[in-house]
């Protein structure tokens, strides 16, 4: 997990409090993020300067979590999408949020001595001193994260096994626009609660589809159910692939490989009933 959060929390400046403020300055004065601020009536508030520069200060929070790992599983009685060696992914899940600290004077008067080298407009200065922080929330919630990534990885298993007990119920076969479809859905959506990418999921979701089609009438359902570890390894290349072009790798990756494993799962326990 990866949790960055970059702002401020407290406004640094001038406080005068119910006292007025009398400032006088030769050259510059610079505020960056920074509050000159007095409670006084406005007409006891004064600035004298050569020039006034202020710049404002983006705050700034993202955070990113994903699993990745490695499997080797052998023997008999072992399930057909857990065999050989695997790359074990869990999804990502990432937000980001940003604020911006305002540079503010409260209202008084303002003299600018140096006219001729004043850059910025004084009317477009921001004299409102008591919403100028914009302090940021931090976003990042281990537990929520955690159960976010539980809730999208049951989503692509029980999305999953509803493709194909819809495929079995309506004659759906390997490839086809339905399967095609729906496979991207569950892809979209992948992304979408992620916080990522809908369109790499989506992308990455059906074009897994199709090579699984392609793989099955080029090399055969036999080959594919010996070799489940060679599949899973070409679909989450594949998806990463089409993830990438479509934006979103991580997000691409995860999907395929899902879309992959779980249907390598319910073939072989579709077999398993069937005495196969």
């Amino acid at each position: 997990m990866k949790s960055n959060i970059e702002g401020i929390t407290e406004q640094s400046g001038i406080y005068a409090g119910q006292e007025e403020y009398d400032i006088q300055v030769k050259n510059n004065t610079r505020l960056k993020g920074a509050v000159i601020d007095s409670q006084a009536e406005k007409e006891k508030n004064r600035i004298t300067t050569g020039t006034l520069t202020w710049e404002n200060i983006d705050n700034k929070a993202e955070y990113k979590t994903s699993g990745k790992g490695i499997s080797y599983t052998n023997g008999a009685g072992i399930p057909l999408n857990a065999l050989g060696l695997l790359s074990n992914m869990g999804p990502t899940v990432k937000d980001k949020a940003g604020t911006t600290t305002t540079s503010a004077v409260s209202k008084g008067t303002i003299t600018i001595t140096d006219k001729e080298n004043q850059k910025q407009d004084i009317e477009k200065l921001n004299r409102n001193t008591e919403n100028s922080l914009n302090k940021l929330k931090e976003i990042f919630d281990k537990t929520k994260v955690e159960e976010k990534q539980e809730l999208i990885h049951m989503m692509n298993i029980v999305g999953n096994q509803i493709i194909h007990e819809a495929a079995d119920h309506y004659g759906w076969k390997e490839g086809s626009t339905e399967k095609l479809l729906l496979h991207g859905a569950i892809g979209a959506l992948t992304g979408s609660m992620s916080g990522g990418n809908a369109l790499s999921g989506a992308v990455s979701g059906s074009v897994n589809e199709f090579a699984l089609a392609y793989m099955e009438k080029t090399k055969g359902r036999n080959w594919m159910d010996t070799h489940p570890d060679t599949v899973q390894a070409i679909s989450t290349a594949l998806g990463a692939v089409a993830g990438s072009l479509a934006g979103d790798r991580n997000t691409g990756a995860y999907t395929a490989q899902m879309g992959t494993r779980w249907k390598l799962q319910l073939i072989d326990f579709s077999n398993k009933e069937g005495g196969i």
